[in-house]
């Protein structure tokens, strides 16, 4: 069965002439790569054009240069489509949108990578510039100052890559290298300008390590025996780039993708290496203690709120482990606990040096907390709540008698419960009872108590249940807000960790510097590591409240 068609994008400015006026526009390259074989490579359906000097360049230099790029990584050469699209600038300016010539050839060789290798090129980057021979050698293209300006102006670019005027000097006029200098300065404050020598330079700024690995996990071309090769020229050290270091660059963006709570990626990274290996009948060397190495080195936090699991459906682990040889048999079983969250704390045997993961510092574990505990976390608590009360219905705002009274409060509760996810099954009449009476006691116990409730139930003085339902939903959703708060600051450290605690006082008192005074400051953050809980929390909420209690520690 043929791979089905795979789409690069990149951003390329283009230069027209307008009224003797040079004018940038930024438009963007589409490269369609397809398998099934075809008469013609490369076509160009539009719309947007491509002159027959910019054809013959991408067939001649371009494509060349990619295809011995997917050789060295063992994989089949496609055919291209290539159009233009986002060509509402042209219509603005009245004009027919075509590239003639060069100056695409770096927006155009990244789409060719990206939709041969199943990558993605950014979307906030632009590109202008030549590529000068299949060796991967990259040259200045006119008109810089220009394209730069267009890039600032489409207000959606934030890196603009474009040749190296270092690596151009000897063909440049002294007056053109100062302007161009000129206007890489000026766009410096306002965007990031990235120059590049050549091809090996292009593609370790365009496609990072994830993408790398993941494309390699896709593609087939994971941990491959490829040939190593002594040569510095910029064509063999971008395929090199491509083709080692798999293994530690894969766990080093599991890490990463755990970290930023990244959990669909983190997924599909573990599913796309278990798929290549299946699809190759081998268990991965020691993949299990390595995912409960990587699960381990994330701190507290990060693990218990950020990482969901299972990671993976247990039973694609388990069609692994079936290829599981000798001693990778107790490697199944890291793998499943792993899997299932059940890994963290068991001690597996040391690693080696290069299969160790350095843990994120304080600040992850104090981003984490600050997050869980913000008034947007908290919120997202208060919002099933609100909606629980908005969809009960009310017949009336009064009781008739104490057992009508008990039996609309229990009503409620078990309403309240079961609309927030509480309740599962069929509730106990008597155990919601007392919870709801509990709840309301709570609720009025600055208000008169229980019987100041049941008389306003009776009464109907200031709304009756009405009021009575508002103020035990906002009592019940404060209770609910504290419980997360608690869960978070005693689940975050080990109570054990004097170190963690000091860290992450540390860290904080760092953020509070603008705000405190200085005989505050001018302490040791372990003064006050033991109280980290409360001092976190007080600054999520007040910070005079905070100055108030560092006086009194």
């Amino acid at each position: 069965m043929s791979e089905l068609p795979h789409i690069g994008r990149a951003n390329l400015a283009l230069l027209f002439h307008q009224g003797g006026e040079p004018t940038g526009v930024i438009s963007t390259v589409v490269a369609t790569a397809t398998w099934e074989p075809r008469e013609n490579r490369i076509r160009f359906p539009g719309p947007g054009t491509f002159d027959q000097k910019a054809a013959d360049h991408i067939r001649e230099t371009l494509l060349p240069t990619a295809d011995r790029i997917l050789q060295s990584l063992g994989l089949p050469h496609p055919c291209f489509d290539f159009s233009l699209v986002n060509l509402g600038a042209a219509s603005i300016h009245d004009v027919a949108l075509s590239v003639g010539g060069y100056s695409a050839d770096l927006a155009v060789l990244a789409a060719i990578l990206a939709a041969s290798l199943d990558m993605a090129v950014p979307e906030d980057m632009a590109f202008t510039g030549h590529l000068a021979s299949v060796d991967g050698d990259i040259r200045m293209v006119s008109g810089l100052p220009v394209k730069l300006e267009a890039a600032i102006t489409a207000g959606s670019i934030t890196t603009f890559v474009h040749p190296s005027p270092d690596a151009s000097l000897s063909a440049l006029s002294p007056e053109e290298e100062s302007d161009i200098r000129g206007a890489i300065n000026r766009a410096k404050r306002v965007i990031s300008t990235l120059p590049v020598r050549d091809i090996n330079e292009l593609i370790r700024i365009v496609f990072s390590d994830e993408q790398v690995v993941m494309s390699s996990l896709k593609k087939g071309f994971y941990k491959k025996p490829f040939g190593r090769s002594a040569s510095k020229r910029p064509m063999q050290k971008a395929i090199s780039y491509l083709t080692r270091n798999h293994e530690q660059r894969f766990w080093k963006a599991l890490q990463r993708q755990f970290i930023e709570g990244r959990n669909e990626d983190a997924t599909e990274a573990l599913e796309s290496l278990i798929a290549l290996f299946l699809k190759r009948e081998r268990y991965p060397k020691l993949v299990g203690t390595r995912l409960v190495r990587t699960l381990q080195s994330l701190p507290p936090a990060i693990r218990r709120f950020k990482v969901q699991f299972p990671l993976l459906p247990i039973a694609a682990c388990i069609k692994l482990s079936q290829f599981a040889r000798g001693i990778q048999h107790e490697d199944t079983i890291h793998l499943l606990n792993a899997v299932s969250g059940k890994g963290f704390r068991y001690t597996l045997p040391p690693v080696a040096p290069t299969e160790s993961y350095q843990a994120p510092d304080a600040q992850d574990s104090l981003d984490v907390i600050l997050a869980e505990i913000g008034a947007e976390a908290l919120s997202r608590i208060g919002t099933p709540i609100d909606a629980a009360r908005a969809c009960y219905p009310l017949d009336s705002v009064t009781v008739a008698g104490f057992d009508d009274f008990n039996e609309t409060i229990t009503s409620y509760y078990i309403h309240l419960m079961q609309h927030t996810g509480k309740a599962l099954g069929l509730p106990n009449p008597a155990e919601a009872g007392a919870d709801a009476i509990e709840l309301l006691e709570r609720t009025f116990a600055r208000r008169g108590g229980l019987n100041e409730a049941f008389s306003e139930a009776r009464t109907a003085v200031n709304g009756g249940l009405r009021l009575i339902f508002d103020l035990m939903t906002e009592e019940y959703k404060r209770g609910e807000k504290e419980k997360r708060v608690n869960l978070v600051l005693k689940s975050a450290l080990d109570p054990l960790d004097w170190e963690g605690k000091v860290a992450l006082m540390d860290e904080l008192l760092k953020r509070l510097k603008p705000q405190l005074p200085g005989e505050l400051l001018s302490h040791p953050a372990a003064r006050f590591a033991n109280h980290y809980s409360e001092v976190v929390r007080l600054y999520v909420q007040s910070m005079d409240q905070i100055k108030t209690l560092f006086r009194s520690l």
